[in-house]
């Protein structure tokens, strides 16, 4: 998934099962970049790149880890010319 420079997306985990313990890890420059529970957690990210979401559950079996792919894009740049010749006052 991609979000711009300076957006939010909110992250929740579906808890199913015996799941007890929810960590979450939501990458670098991420604001919050840690947060505890099935959420649901706010997070900004605030500088373009290529961010590695991780979710650890706990369960009396031990534990298990899920991973989301996020890109945060550059702010969106105009990019025109005007051509003044042919105007009038």
């Amino acid at each position: 998934d991609t979000l711009c420079r300076g957006d939010s997306l909110t992250f929740t985990a579906n808890p199913a099962g015996l799941l007890t313990d929810y960590a979450w890890h939501f990458g670098t420059f991420a604001f919050p970049n840690t947060a505890l529970g099935a959420g649901p957690h706010t997070v900004k990210y605030v500088t373009p790149g290529n961010r590695t979401i991780r979710l650890i559950t706990q369960h009396p079996n031990g534990n298990d880890t899920a991973f989301f792919q996020l890109h945060v894009r550059f702010d969106p740049v105009a990019n025109f010319n005007v051509n003044t010749a042919n105007l009038t006052a």
